[in-house]
């Protein structure tokens, strides 16, 4: 006692001293380490992993602050790491977010938290993570220790127990030191003597030829008798096991049996050891001190039957154990391993008269329903301890002692993604979201195990990553996919093994870049995409028993797999029909002056899980114009060659998937790519005949070539690019004129008379962007032609000073007027369209007409 003492007082002044002190970390930011208002605690302890929390007084720490928490490393052996993420948890639920708070590394035994910004208000809020260890020591003597977190914070930790148990290991609880488990061992033999004898009383009356009125009575008065000794021993026993573990709780009331069969039962509970042996419904355990039960020993009274009881618990770490009986140990002991689920079921004759019902205490959970005869009671894959349990047996066909439903809860599946930026998620299950949506962040790797369905067997998975493609197969929560080399998941692929693929199907679906929640799919096939660089962000993952139909499989998987064949034919005036090209090869000629006058494409998706839709495409002819549409192989022919085509998709394939196509046309060769019903070709303007033809369908967002210079309105190039300067402008007269006064001006350049050349002038200026007033009158005039207007570039001299000068007259409705962009350009003044020898402009003098 001095010594625990004399460390408070100590601890106390040095606090004393650190509080009246201002603590800087060395960069001017805050260290909060021995700060009261920063409060580190230790949340639960596992084995060698320790779970830590921290909280802030009314106060939020600021981007680079920091604060260091002491590992007992006394005890424990703890590896440097680097730096990873701190979560926030909410304080009243203990629900992880997706809120990061600051990042932790363990440094030469301390964990060393950087803080970062953050929204979120310390008041409800609390960091969490966790660090682990390894014990110096397996043997120790006392079963934990004062940790000192820091110069204000102490904790409990947990010391490993001696293996070879002792007195020590042995107790019960602080009511009941030095009862051994030998003693409980007599206790119970003691008891299934007396039981026996009773029994034997009883048959020997049954057996007996007298009165029958009077066997009946006799019988029923030692029942009576029999039900109240039980009653008063279940109450004493209840009474002693509530004053061990120090459990307030209420418990249910359990309609006990009205006759001598008996189940009795003893567990070990973390600290405190074995406990007295109860019987009969009443709790053994704990609810409400955090304390795992670590073993269980279940027999039975003498009920007249032969047979006996058989039990098996699940174990951590180690997983279903083997079935043991009639007072063998089930479970662990010193090793610190919690039960986390038990199954119990009755043999032989007494199977066929009695039901053995038992319910248990879980973390978080509480109470559960009532299980019997062999069915599972507690949890797996969640790591949460059985912490008390009540067994009673009922005769076959009676009444439940309470409420039967949720008796065992079990995650099939549990799931953790490695995400860009945040690194490792926490692990969630059964359908729950891992990743992120909205945040345009890239899955990098998964794990995934199987949780405890019954059967033998496992679950195993591949990925399709960004360069490297599908990867090996893993299992059983192995890494696939990549971590640290920022490489995607693209796809992924899911299956059972073993004996529980024959009962159970896996689903899963995944949130894919651009297209969002894919459809489900299941056992193996693809989910996610492939071919389209797209990266997942997100997955979903579930189990359901073999002909449960409440998921609907659909869309799961976007591909070149699931791209039909893509043909197409061409007709020539000298050839006739051609033999089919497929996706992307050339159909026609070309350097042989042959003109296409007919066309037939086609898509071939009428088998396996292919995308839906058709191909449609009309063709424009000379002399004849646009045809109507066409589809899926349908022939279109003219007697005149083919001028330009447009080709589109329907259905699936329009919306997965881009058609790209492209014309080689006479005296101009090929064009750039046209997509997804563009005009590709040239007009009657340009009139230049189509001579072959290339098409190609990609995943949506494939880029096969430059979609630009696919379409020519004009034969002349100056002509084609004023084109699709306007267009790209919205037509617009003034845009135009907006788009020649944005040249940067150069006085000489390229020259500055009427001899070089409108057509010089506009080429100049439309491929440099630079130039004299010639340059920017030349270009608006090439731009205001192909809007319909009567425009021609004019150029003279301006001023007394005889300057020479450029500008462009438009005649509207018989009226000229001037457009001089680079006088407003140059002076600021309004030089789009008004008329000659108005006020404030130039004095236009000795021109003339360049075009």
């Amino acid at each position: 006692m001095i010594k625990p003492m004399m460390n408070r007082i100590i601890a106390f002044f040095l606090a004393l001293f650190v509080s009246i002190q201002p603590v800087y970390a060395l960069d001017g930011k805050k260290d909060w380490s021995n700060d009261p208002s920063f409060h580190p605690f230790l949340y639960s302890q596992e084995d060698n992993q320790l779970i830590i929390n921290f909280e802030f007084k009314n106060v939020n720490p600021v981007s680079g602050d920091q604060a260091s928490i002491n590992l007992p490393v006394e005890y424990m052996e703890f590896k440097d790491t680097t730096e990873e993420y701190i979560y926030a948890y909410q304080k009243d639920s203990n629900e992880s977010t997706d809120e990061v708070l600051g990042k932790v590394k363990i440094d030469n035994g301390e964990a060393i938290i950087t803080f970062i910004d953050s929204d979120l208000d310390y008041i409800d809020y609390k960091g969490q993570f966790t660090v682990e260890g390894s014990f110096r020591n397996q043997n120790n003597a006392s079963s934990s220790v004062i940790w000192y977190m820091n110069d204000l914070t102490t904790e409990e930790l947990e010391l490993p127990q001696n293996n070879n148990e002792d007195h020590s290991s042995e107790q019960t609880g602080p009511e009941n030191n030095g009862k051994a488990e030998s003693e409980d061992s007599e206790i119970i033999e003691d008891e299934n003597s007396q039981n026996e004898e009773l029994d034997s009383s009883v048959n020997n009356k049954e057996d007996e030829s007298s009165d029958l009125s009077n066997e009946t009575s006799n019988s029923s008065v030692t029942n009576v008798d029999n039900q109240e000794e039980d009653s008063q021993e279940i109450e004493k026993d209840e009474a002693e096991n509530s004053n061990t573990n120090g459990n307030n709780e209420k418990e249910d009331s359990i309609n006990l049996l009205a006759d001598e069969a008996s189940v009795k039962y003893q567990t070990h509970v973390q600290t405190y050891g074995w406990q007295s042996t109860v019987s009969d419904g009443a709790t053994s355990g704990t609810s409400g001190q955090a304390k795992r039960l670590e073993g269980i020993k279940i027999n039975l009274g003498d009920t007249g039957y032969s047979g006996g009881i058989q039990y098996r618990t699940h174990v951590q770490t180690y997983g279903w154990q083997g079935w043991k009986q009639n007072g063998e140990l089930s479970g662990t002991t010193g090793q610190a391993k919690r039960l986390e689920a038990i199954q119990i079921k009755l043999t032989g004759e007494l199977a066929n008269h009695y039901d053995i019902y038992y319910r248990t205490h879980v973390q978080k959970f509480g109470w559960l329903g009532w299980a019997k005869n062999g069915e599972s009671s507690g949890t797996s894959s969640y790591a949460y301890r059985m912490e008390a349990i009540q067994i009673v047996l009922v005769k076959k066909g009676g009444v439940a002692p309470g409420d039967t439903s949720t008796t065992y809860k079990t995650q099939l599946v549990t799931y953790q993604t490695h995400v860009q930026t945040y690194g490792w998620q926490s692990t969630v299950s059964d359908g729950a979201t891992s990743g992120t949506s909205g945040q345009a962040k890239r899955l990098e790797g998964i794990k995934i195990n199987l949780g405890d369905t019954g059967y033998s067997g496992g679950i195993q998975y591949r990925t399709h990553v960004q360069t490297y493609g599908w990867q090996d197969w893993k299992q059983n929560g192995t890494v696939s996919g990549t971590s640290g080399q920022a490489k995607r998941l693209e796809a992924i692929q899911i299956k059972l093994t073993g004996d529980v693929a024959n009962y159970y199907d896996v689903y899963y679906r995944v949130h894919v870049q651009t297209y969002g929640w894919l459809g489900w799919v299941k056992n193996g096939d693809k989910a996610g995409t492939e071919g389209m660089a797209k990266r997942t962000e997100a997955i979903q993952i579930q189990i359901r028993k073999k002909g449960d139909t409440s998921i609907k499989t659909s869309n799961g998987y976007l591909g070149t797999d699931r791209i039909g064949s893509l043909k197409y034919s061409v007709n020539s005036s000298s050839y006739g029909w051609q033999s089919e090209k497929t996706n992307g090869a050339t159909a026609g000629t070309t350097g042989q002056s042959k003109a296409i006058n007919g066309i037939k494409i086609s898509i071939d998706n009428n088998s396996g899980n292919l995308y839906s839709g058709a191909v449609n495409y009309k063709v424009n002819f000379s002399h004849s114009g646009w045809t109507d549409i066409y589809s899926s192989g349908q022939e279109v022919t003219s007697t005149n060659p083919m001028l330009a085509i447009q080709v589109s998709l329907t259905g699936e394939m329009n919306k997965y998937c881009d058609i790209y196509y492209r014309t080689h046309l006479a005296h101009l060769g090929w064009l750039g790519w046209a997509m997804n019903g563009q005009s590709a070709g040239n007009s009657s303007k340009s009139g230049n005949q189509v001579e072959a033809i290339e098409i190609k369908i990609v995943p949506k967002g494939t880029v096969v070539g430059s979609n630009s210079g696919y379409y020519r309105e004009y034969a002349s190039d100056l002509e084609q690019t004023a084109n699709e300067i306007n267009n790209s402008l919205g037509r617009d007269l003034r845009a135009a004129f907006n788009y020649a006064k944005s040249i940067t001006y150069s006085r000489y350049e390229p020259a500055d008379n009427n001899a070089y050349g409108s057509a010089n002038y506009a080429s100049y200026g439309f491929s440099r962007h630079r130039g004299n007033c010639y340059v920017m009158a030349a270009v608006f005039t090439y731009l205001a032609r192909d809007l319909g207007y009567d425009a021609h570039q004019v150029g003279g001299y301006q001023g007394s000073y005889n300057t020479p000068h450029s500008w462009v007259e438009i005649n509207m409705n018989g009226t000229i007027y001037v457009f001089d962009p680079d006088f407003e350009k140059e002076l600021g003044r309004n030089g789009y369209m008004f008329t000659y020898g108005t006020s404030g402009t130039l004095k236009y003098h000795s021109y003339s007409r360049m075009n």
